[in-house]
């Protein structure tokens, strides 16, 4: 089907969530504020239900809090999806964990599309209606 044909159910944006970051007395060890990350991403996800509604949000996390968790779906802002915890961090494979991470978008094979969005991108709504247009513009591209 062509990119005029899919359906905006079949297209979905996405994040990704995951907690914690690094290791538990290894060489590599950050902090991460999940309750500050879900703020982020919620404030991305209902930026985009204003913008464009008609559209899906899914959130990829491990190892979240319950109270993130609500925080991220309560009023329908994103679909939490579970997916299983990535193996710890050390300085000489954090990359490839962090990459890795993402490689469970490629499971989301219920959509035909999915735009990928880091969670504490931060896009301000608007009332004329530019940010759908501009979004709209990034749907209408051919996949690659």
């Amino acid at each position: 089907a062509s990119v005029a044909e899919t359906s905006k159910t079949e297209e979905a944006y996405a994040t990704i969530l995951y907690y914690p970051i690094g290791t538990t007395g290894g060489s590599l060890k950050m902090t991460y504020d999940y309750y500050m990350y879900a703020c982020a991403a919620a404030t991305l996800g209902l930026a985009l239900k204003q913008i464009d509604p008609s559209r899906p949000r899914v959130a990829l996390v491990t190892g979240l809090t319950e109270e993130a968790r609500e925080i991220l779906s309560d009023g329908d802002i994103w679909q939490l999806i579970d997916v299983p915890q990535w193996p710890e961090a050390t300085l000489e494979n954090y990359t490839g964990i962090v990459f890795g991470r993402k490689a469970a978008l490629w499971d989301l094979v219920s959509y035909k599309r999915v735009f990928f969005i880091d969670s504490d991108t931060f896009i301000v709504p608007d009332n004329s209606g530019q940010r759908l247009k501009r979004l709209e513009s990034i749907w209408e591209l051919e996949p690659l």
